[in-house]
C-alpha cells in the first residue's frame, strides 16, 4: 500500500510524490541490474580471455561450466529483475488507484464535513427552538398551576355566584314570559280595535261613495237638463237671429229695390248704382257672417253640453 495521507497534503500531491518515488525505485533497480550485468559481462570476458590463452582442457571445462553458470545466473537475475519491475509497476498502479480512491474519499469527506456542519447548525437552531419551547412549556405549566390554584381558591365563591346567576336567569325568564303574555294580549286587543276601526272606516267610505254617486247622478241629470235647455235656447236664439237677419235682408232688398226703382225713375248715374250695389253686397255678407256665427255658437253650446254630460 501507499503512505498515509499527512495533514496539509492533498491527494494530488500524494500521487505526484508516489509517482516520483516509484520512478526513483525503478531507476535504482535498473542501475543495480546494470551493475550486476556489467559484473557478469566482466567475468565472462575474463573467462573468455583465459580460454583464448589455451589453458589446460580441464580448466577449460571448468571455465565453460563457470561461464554457463554465470549465464544462467545472469538470465535468472534478468527474470528476477523483470518480475520485480512488474511487481513494482503493479504496486505503483495499485497505489495510484488507492490514492485516487483516497482523493474521492477526501472529496466525499469534505462534502460530508460541510453537510455535517450544516446539520450541526440546524441542530443548534433546533436546540435553540427546543429551549424556547421548553421555556414556554414551563411558563405555561406555571400559568396552569396558578390558574388551578386560583380556581381551587375561588371555586366556592364561583359556585355561589353561579347559583345566584341561575336564580337571576330563572327570574328573568319568568319576567320575559309575563312580558310576552302581556304583549300578546296587547296585540290581540290592538288587532281587535284595528278591525273595528277598519270596519267603521269601510262603512264611512261606502257611505261617502254612495253619497258621491247620488251627487254625481243629480249633477248629471242637472247637466243634461241644462244642456237641453241651452240647446233649445240656442236654437231659439239662432232662429230668432236668422229670422231677424232675413227680415233685415228682405227689408234692405225692398229698400234697395225701391231705390233702384227711384234710380230708374230719376236716371241716376252709374256711380250711384255701383255704390248701391256695394252696399247690398256688404249687407248680404254681414248676414252670412251672422248666420255662421250663430251656427258656431250653437255647435259650441252642444259640445259644452256633451262635455258636461260625460
Amino acid at each position: 500500500g501507499g503512505e498515509v495521507n499527512r495533514p496539509g497534503r492533498t491527494p494530488g500531491s500524494e500521487i505526484a510524490a508516489l509517482r516520483e518515488k516509484h520512478e526513483q525505485e525503478m531507476e535504482a533497480l535498473k542501475s543495480q541490474h546494470r551493475e550486476t550485468v556489467e559484473e557478469y559481462e566482466a567475468e565472462v570476458r575474463r573467462l573468455a580471455a583465459k580460454l583464448s590463452e589455451g589453458a589446460d582442457p580441464r580448466k577449460i571445462a571448468d571455465l565453460e561450466a563457470r561461464l554457463k553458470e554465470l549465464q544462467e545466473r545472469l538470465e535468472a537475475e534478468r527474470e528476477q529483475h523483470v518480475a520485480e519491475i512488474a511487481k513494482l509497476r503493479a504496486n505503483s498502479e495499485e497505489n495510484l488507484g488507492n490514492l485516487e480512491k483516497i482523493r474521492r474519499l477526501e472529496d466525499e469527506k469534505a462534502a460530508m464535513q460541510r453537510s455535517l456542519e450544516s446539520k450541526d447548525q440546524q441542530l443548534r437552531e433546533l436546540d435553540a427552538v427546543q429551549a424556547q419551547l421548553r421555556d414556554k412549556e414551563y411558563r405555561l405549566f406555571e400559568a396552569n398551576k396558578a390558574l388551578d390554584e386560583a380556581r381551587a381558591t375561588h371555586s366556592a365563591s364561583l359556585s355561589s355566584a353561579t347559583r345566584n346567576l341561575e336564580h337571576e336567569v330563572q327570574g328573568l325568564k319568568r319576567a320575559l314570559q309575563d312580558k310576552e303574555q302581556e304583549h300578546e294580549a296587547a296585540l290581540r286587543s290592538l288587532a281587535e280595535e284595528h278591525r273595528r276601526d277598519a270596519a267603521r272606516q269601510v262603512a264611512e267610505v261606502e257611505s261617502q261613495v254612495a253619497a258621491l254617486k247620488a251627487d254625481l247622478e243629480a249633477r248629471d241629470r242637472r247637466a243634461k237638463a241644462e244642456a237641453l235647455e241651452a240647446e233649445a235656447r240656442g236654437r231659439r236664439e239662432a232662429e230668432e237671429e236668422r229670422d231677424k237677419a232675413i227680415r233685415e235682408l228682405k227689408a234692405r232688398e225692398s229698400a234697395l229695390e225701391e231705390e233702384r226703382e227711384v234710380v230708374k225713375r230719376h236716371a241716376v248715374s252709374a256711380q250711384v248704382l255701383g255704390d248701391l250695389s256695394n252696399k247690398v253686397d256688404t249687407v248680404a255678407a254681414r248676414a252670412v257672417e251672422r248666420e255662421e256665427r250663430i251656427g258656431k255658437q250653437l255647435d259650441k253650446t252642444l259640445k259644452d253640453r256633451d262635455a258636461a254630460v260625460s
